[in-house]
């Protein structure tokens, strides 16, 4: 049990449509320990319910874990593959000529993971161990427009062993190539300064890679390039995004209702 006023938020916005009375909230909220001490929470909008208690000393039930230790990975979450993000980098440097989008698709294996791939999707300058300030309650969790986008075909895919796909990410981190977070491959493709130091040599402890494939034909374009009809594509994306996350906590809430109903 945890002060939820102790715990930091991995989001600057959650969505207003669901109920704030964290007595309805049957699940431990996900909170990693770092090693200055200090918490962090992969569930938003329960911790900010939490923080609006008017109690004194009231504590919010934790499901803890170190930053980098790995979680149970049997955990209905990553069988759901609910916790799954997509990491795009190009085959090869941004402006060479032999074009390629590697897209892997990873479930993180440590609650610090979990956690530093949402805070790098809420803007480079959001901490990857999260921030003390309580995010905005708003209709859409994620306004920021993606930092690229992939351009040219996209008829040709080659499929790559998860092996080669860690080295792959490893070599793609050490030559200072865009790491790309997204929710799905075709969303929103965000990038955050310290997620490559975060990732570098720890690929394998950090990610559980389950499918790896090449887009030929296809390249990284950034968002300073992007033309009109680019931003109405990408505003587009920012909705998918938005019904996807949607889509992930109407089904956790089913799934909540369901285990109560049994226990």
């Amino acid at each position: 049990m945890l002060d939820p006023h102790q715990i930091s938020f991995s989001q600057v916005t959650v969505s207003k449509e669901y109920d704030w009375d964290v007595s309805k909230y049957i699940k431990k909220i996900i909170v990693a320990r770092y090693d200055d001490g200090h918490y962090c929470s992969y569930d938003n909008r329960r911790l900010l319910a939490a923080q609006k208690v008017n109690e004194p000393n009231f504590r919010i039930e934790c499901d803890t874990l170190e930053w980098n230790v790995q979680m149970n990975m049997e955990r209905e979450e990553v069988e759901e593959k609910t916790f799954d993000y997509v990491l795009t980098f190009p085959m090869t440097n941004i402006g060479e000529a032999n074009k390629g989008v590697y897209c892997l698709k990873v479930t993180p294996k440590t609650y610090g993971t979990l956690i530093a791939f949402r805070c790098a999707r809420q803007g480079q300058e959001m901490s990857l161990d999260g921030r003390q300030e309580q995010p905005i309650v708003a209709s859409f969790l994620n306004c920021r427009k993606s930092d690229y986008r992939q351009k040219g075909k996209r008829q040709k895919m080659d499929h790559v062993s998860n092996d080669e796909a860690y080295e792959l990410l490893q070599n793609a981190i050490s030559e200072g190539k865009p790491i790309c977070v997204s929710i799905q491959d075709a969303g929103q493709f965000f990038v955050h300064p310290e997620l490559p130091n975060y990732l570098n040599g720890n690929v394998r402890q950090f990610l559980l890679i389950r499918q790896a494939y090449l887009y030929v034909d296809q390249w990284l374009r950034a968002a300073a390039d992007f033309d009109d009809s680019d931003e109405y594509l990408d505003r587009e994306a920012a909705e998918r995004d938005v019904l996807y996350h949607a889509e992930l906590d109407n089904l956790m809430q089913e799934l909540e209702t369901e285990n109560d109903g049994n226990s």
